[in-house]
């Protein structure tokens, strides 16, 4: 039974309630009201959730650790920890895979690589495929049906451009749509962005404001290994590690298909394995700062190594006079007839 704190309030990475929302708890262990075992409760709370990963030195996770273990800071002042959770729970995934001119030699395989994440995932978990190119495709919308996700990425060609900061965008505003609490983007690309009207910085900024978190997998190849061509990818591998680190996500960079579908591995290991914690900041001020958050392990005398914990960089505070930022759109029309918003307010 799946009954962390976390999950019984649907929150996301990171959740605001704002006060006196009304909230739909499930609890599969509460009295039972007139309506079952779902009630509508009025609560006056600010409550933040992380999802957050530790790891050994040698990129080991490190499980069953206590919730006295945990420091949460925020803008450098420490939180009292309300719940801490540990739990494998459905997600829902969405691929963004480039198909540029240049994915042409190795597109098949990566992507049948990308797709070894639903392989080990659980039976509930759902996806959805988007590809970028000449075009920003939803080639598959969400689906739990892998057999209609692996359909969906046959006979693909690779053309064009690098549009990856508007598609990064655009699976931001799709992977809403998904059921699952956790909300996770893979992004799968071999360079770096040509041909976005938006900008790194504001794709920064929007991945911030989201609760999605973001792993990147640059296939870099041979490239990092001659020192011409490392100098073009610098750039472009200094990015997917800021985009994915800002969302608590991590980049990987393998050097063939075989080393891409371990990557994967190691990715739905890592997101099985989050620790969830919640708390409620001290900071009460709803005026739409930044606030910057740090997660901390605490050493005993047992431990034989350094932890190293990965969490969202931070979160934007509540407005209490806003109801959250209205986004032009544009579409993109799919071979399956499947319209895509798009990134905006560039």
């Amino acid at each position: 039974m799946r009954a962390s704190f976390a999950s019984l309030l649907g929150v996301g990475c990171i959740v605001t309630l704002s006060l006196l929302t009304s909230v739909i708890i499930f609890a599969q262990g509460s009295r039972a009201s007139q309506e079952g075992s779902t009630r509508s409760l009025q609560v006056s709370v600010d409550l933040t959730v992380l999802d957050v990963t530790v790891h050994d030195h040698a990129g080991k996770p490190v499980p069953d650790l206590e919730q006295g273990r945990f420091k949460v800071y925020e803008d450098k002042v420490e939180q009292t920890i309300s719940f801490l959770g540990k739990e494998e729970s459905a997600v829902t995934w969405g691929l963004v895979l480039d198909r540029s001119g240049s994915m042409q030699g190795m597109m098949s395989d990566v992507y049948e690589a990308a797709l070894h994440i639903l392989q080990e995932g659980i039976g509930e978990d759902e996806m959805f495929i988007m590809t970028f190119g000449d075009q920003i495709n939803l080639v598959s919308p969400l689906t739990s049906d892998r057999r209609k996700l692996q359909d969906s990425i046959f006979g693909l060609r690779a053309h064009g451009p690098t549009p990856l900061f508007d598609a990064v965008a655009s699976a931001v505003d799709y992977i809403k749509q998904g059921k699952h609490r956790k909300k996770v983007l893979v992004v799968v690309t071999d360079g770096g962005d040509n041909h976005s009207s938006l900008s790194f910085n504001r794709l920064v900024n929007r991945a911030r404001e989201s609760d999605v978190l973001i792993y990147a997998v640059g296939m870099y190849g041979t490239m990092a290994h001659n020192p011409t061509e490392f100098r073009l990818i610098q750039e472009p591998q200094r990015q997917l590690e800021q985009l994915a680190e800002t969302t608590g996500g991590y980049a990987y960079f393998p050097i063939d298909p075989d080393k891409c579908r371990e990557t994967m591995s190691t990715i739905v290991q890592e997101v099985s394995e989050h620790y969830t914690i919640g708390y409620y900041p001290s900071n009460q001020t709803h005026d739409g700062s930044w606030r910057k958050i740090k997660v901390e392990v605490t050493k005993t005398n047992q431990d034989k190594t350094k932890y190293f914990v990965r969490t969202r960089s931070g979160y934007y505070a509540p407005r209490l006079d806003a109801a959250g930022p209205s986004l032009p759109l544009f579409l993109h029309e799919s071979s399956s007839g499947q319209s895509v918003t798009g990134a905006g307010n560039r």
